[in-house]
């Protein structure tokens, strides 16, 4: 049996409780983790929050070396398990460097800077960031959904293996923390997962811990593992009794049997046995509804287990309609092609429209066939870098509206890339090692590394990537340039790593220390701390250079490194000598950008209001507009945007404070109460109604204009205020020029002026709270009209009956506007018995159900049944009835309603809280017999109040009715 399997999981949970006193434990599996993970960097893509590359320059520890980091990318987040324990909610998360330059000098404190490494980074190289992330649980405090989410910057003690030594290493590690850190919310916090806290089902979530827990000893991938979540139930809504510790024995949750080489399950969810007894359809729909992002779910497998808990085996699953890019990621050569298709989860091709963009540099694009996927990368004169990342984009209909899904090419200037591509050694038997990584896109051939002579050194071939250069122990000359030479055995290309050899010390300061590449012919003017009549200049390697330093390139370079040396000499002896090192790499033209703005302006669109409630959640929409001037390309003018990655940095600006507005956070749909925040920016758009003085519905957004030429970008942003009155903004966005700012030329549309306007107060006239005769017995019958009811009698001649009590409500008392969330802050049923008497069995009770206005927010679905309290599920258990939770057929809430159904019998035995001899769990009355509180926020983001109540039991047939209140 093997030591992960299902039936090895069955004995461990034989005859005991494993839950410690949690209502339900949910462990989801690392590799579907990860593709969430990976669908979420792929999504942002398209959605103005990837991470822009990194640019900077840090000093190791010491100050002897400075690493100059150019252009990196970070590749998608990669979780893993391996170092998990049960003692906190801590996981390792990597991401790959998988594009960028790294160049380190040399600063020795008595010596002459100069070159110590220089290449560019390619996946393969295996350079990565690492950090230790703390798993969050966030609540929103509208959409009362319980998020699982993770942090990108909150690790300070990050690690980078980019570099030689922790002295190196740890710099660039917090280089690219302190980038990360400085990035909106949006663009570094991940979500995992999400529960529902809106529902009131016994099964139904009320909250959760987090623990992460590493795959059993024997597991094939030393990385796998699970996050675990200990849930409270509503049934019993309280803590456990602790949370499992590593060493415990707590059993791994989901079994590693597999077929055909594939898990069969990558998630499971446990219920405690305590509350198995309440299970059907309907509550282990409840109980196994995690909201999973991207429209991925859930999915329970037939048949469970009951070792002792209750064990759901299922998987995480891609939706039915979900799309997505084949490949997803992928490096091509400078004009190399290459098809893409989008598919749905069940492997259907999807009819698409594509299209490219490049987020860091517009112009270099490449080209793609609209209706065919067919890409091709920038040629070689288009990279202006030695890689360029494009964003592949299908468009397609789905649902009646227009979905994307994108896939990453990284375009490379070639197909062949080594770590380190230049850089200086010394030589003898004490010489470090060097050592050296190749790698081909697509991962290549056969490498094929040069063999070399001895007086070159020697060099040991690890494996195809790797290979170790040990230095010669002499040299003739001072100076000596030793090439490495790889090619790949298929598409014969080859790409050399050069190393500059040093018999003697050189100390002599030569500025500049390195050169990067080259334009052909022109010169390039070196300098040495050395007295003009005493320098000695010379080249080792292609290339000439006069008596004052002055360095002439190759035209045609067959290296592709040369050394500029500079002796000091007296009397024809050398006293000192100091290099240079130039790469005669030809230097790429950089990709033409836009140098001028034509129009930076902000407005609210003609058909959209320029106010909204003070609620915090009715939004203003407002559009602006970036259009930048054309600029000369091959004598032709040209129109280039501004690029994604400055469009990511685009805000909004308070004008009388001149303060930078903040984002509602990801994970919020407004500004939450007693956040102390006047007004916030959101870059989407929420549920709830923009406003209108009649109320009337309006459209999510407007339609943006179709731009007149390709220089000009619109962004849509959304304003939310707290407060009432008017204030002004203006748009800012920063770009390697510097800050730019919609006031900056006080055109036309450089600022606009929005107001919050006071929430309308709701009086009791403003609501609709109507009974519904759903259901009645046969041999029930209206009595004629009496005092009481002088509609007619529909209670005293029905000993069972159902009405439903619909909720409507009217801004003013003249505007119909619908109800689109709800939270019931204690009890969610109410029951009450004809009197008092020991055996009376005439009795009422409550249900509720809502179908919550849903413009734009899919995780709100309308109700499939009545909604009941935990405590009335447990008096129904205790007398052995049962309780239906279905919808009397088309009677349904309609959108934006709220139903209290009251259903009344003639055979329910009394209860009274003395019954229940002390267990507080069955004090039904207690718990029932106040009134039901329900907060509910409209379309229009504006808060309710109200109370649900029987009549006082005082008053003769109580229970046949419901009153409203507001509170």
């Amino acid at each position: 049996m093997s030591i992960n399997s299902l039936e090895s999981l069955l004995n461990q949970m034989k005859g005991r409780s494993i839950t410690h006193g949690w209502g339900a434990v949910v462990a989801l599996g690392c590799a579907q983790l990860n593709r969430l993970l990976e669908e979420q960097y792929l999504g942002w893509l398209t959605a103005g929050r990837f991470i822009p590359p990194i640019k900077g320059e840090v000093f190791s520890t010491g100050g002897t070396e400075s690493m100059r980091l150019d252009g990196l990318l970070l590749g998608r987040p990669v979780l893993s398990f391996g170092s998990a324990s049960l003692d906190h909610s801590i996981v390792t998360l990597s991401m790959n460097i998988v594009a960028g330059t790294y160049t380190a000098i040399s600063l020795p404190r008595n010596g002459a800077a100069r070159l110590s490494t220089s290449f560019s980074i390619t996946e393969g190289m295996g350079y990565k960031v690492e950090m230790k992330i703390g798993l969050n649980q966030l609540e929103g405090e509208v959409d009362k959904r319980g998020r699982v989410t993770l942090d990108l910057a909150s690790d300070p003690e990050m690690t980078c293996n980019l570099g030689e030594g922790v002295g190196m290493q740890g710099p660039i590690a917090a280089l690219i923390q302190s980038h990360l850190a400085a990035l909106p919310d949006d663009n570094r916090i991940f979500e995992l997962g999400l529960f529902d806290f809106s529902g009131y089902n016994p099964l139904s979530p009320t909250g959760f811990y987090i623990r992460t827990q590493k795959a059993p000893e024997g597991s094939t991938d030393p990385n796998d593992g699970a996050v675990l979540m200990f849930v409270r139930l509503k049934i019993k809504d309280e803590n456990g009794e602790g949370l499992p510790t590593e060493g415990s024995g707590f059993p791994y949750l989901i079994p590693k049997d597999q077929s055909a080489g594939k898990d069969l399950y990558t998630a499971s969810l446990v219920l405690n046995h305590e509350w198995i007894e309440l299970l059907d359809e309907v509550q282990l729909d409840v109980l196994t509804s995690l909201l999973l992002p991207g429209g991925n779910y859930f999915e329970r497998i037939e048949g469970s287990y009951e070792p002792h808990d209750l064990l759901v085996l299922g998987n995480i699953k891609p939706g039915d309609d979900r799309v997505t890019i084949e490949p997803p990621f992928i490096s091509l050569k400078a004009g190399d092609s290459q098809t893409f298709r989008a598919r749905k989860s069940d492997g259907t091709a999807v009819n698409a429209q594509w299209s490219v963009n490049n987020p860091i540099s517009p112009f270099s694009v490449g080209t793609v066939t609209p209706t065919g996927g067919d890409y091709t990368a920038p040629v070689q004169s288009r990279m202006g870098n030695q890689q360029q990342p494009v964003v592949v984009t299908a468009q397609y209909a789905q649902g009646g509206t227009l979905q994307t899904s994108s896939a990453l090419v990284l375009g490379a200037f070639e197909s062949m890339s080594i770590s380190s591509r230049v850089c200086t050694s010394s030589i003898g038997a004490n010489a470090a090692p060097i050592y050296l990584k190749a790698t081909a896109l697509g991962g290549g051939g056969q490498l094929e590394w040069a063999a070399l002579a001895p007086s070159e050194g020697t060099l040991q071939v690890i494996d195809n990537n790797h290979a170790i250069y040990k230095p010669p122990v002499d040299l003739t000359d001072p100076l000596a340039i030793q090439k490495v030479r790889v090619t790949d055995s298929v598409s014969k290309e080859a790409i050399e790593a050069s190393i500059v050899l040093i018999k003697t010390p050189h100390s002599v300061l030569t500025d500049p220390p390195y050169v990067a590449s080259i334009t052909a012919s022109t010169p390039i003017q070196f300098y040495a701390d050395v007295p003009e009549k005493y320098a000695k200049w010379d080249v080792i390697g292609e290339g000439w250079v006069d008596g004052n330093g002055l360095f002439t390139p190759p035209n045609a370079p067959s290296s592709n490194v040369s050394v500029v040396r500079c002796a000091f000499v007296i009397d024809g002896e050398e006293e000192a000598a100091g290099f240079s090192i130039i790469q005669l790499t030809e230097q790429d033209p950089p990709p033409p950008t836009w140098e001028e703005l034509q129009e930076f302006s902000i407005y609210v669109p003609d058909l959209s209001p320029n106010g909204c409630f003070s609620n915090g959640y009715q939004q203003i929409y407002v559009v602006i507009k970036i259009e930048t001037k054309p600029v000369k390309v091959d004598g032709e003018d040209v129109y280039i945007p501004v690029s994604d990655a400055e469009l990511a940095t685009l805000r909004l600006v308070e004008q009388r404070s001149n303060s930078p507005v903040p984002f509602v956070p990801v994970t919020q749909e407004g500004i939450e109460y007693d956040s102390g925040i006047a007004w916030a920016a959101n870059k989407k758009r929420n549920r709830f109604r923009l406003y209108s003085p009649t109320a009337a519905a309006s459209s999510p957004s407007s339609v943006l204009p179709t731009p007149n030429n390709n220089g000009v970008r619109y962004r849509e942003l959304w304003i939310h205020f707290a407060v009432e009155g008017s204030r002004t903004f203006y748009a800012q966005f920063d770009s390697p020029r510097g800050t730019y700012n919609s006031t900056d030329d006080k055109t036309e549309g450089y600022e606009v002026t929005v107001q919050g306007i006071s929430p309308p107060t709701p009086a009791p006239g403003h609501y609709d709270f109507n009974r519904d005769r759903v259901w009645g017995d046969p041999n029930g019958y209206v009595g004629e009209p009496t005092p009481t009811y002088p509609e007619g009698d529909y209670f005293s001649y029905y000993r069972q009956s159902e009405d439903y009590w619909r909720l409507s409500y009217s801004r003013s008392g003249v505007y119909p506007v619908l109800f689109s969330t709800l939270f019931i802050e204690d009890n969610v049923s109410m029951i009450q018995w004809e009197s008092e008497l020991l055996d009376e069995t005439f009795f009422s009770y409550t249900g509720y159900a809502f179908n919550p206005a849903n413009y734009q927010n899919s995780d709100s679905p309308k109700p499939d049944g009545l909604s009941f309290d935990p405590y009335f599920w447990g008096l129904m258990r205790g007398y052995q009835k049962s309780l239906s939770s279905e919808f009397v057929h088309g009677k349904e809430p309609s959108p934006g309603e709220l139903i209290v159904a009251l259903r009344r019998t003639d055979d329910m035995k009394y209860w009274y809280d003395g019954m229940a001899n002390g267990d507080q769990r069955k004090f039904y009355r207690k718990q029932m017999d106040p009134a039901i509180r329900f907060v509910v926020r409209d379309e229009e983001g504006n808060r309710h109040a109200l109370s649900v109540s029987f009549d006082p039991p005082t008053l003769t047939d109580s229970r046949n009715k419901l009153n409203l209140k507001l509170i």
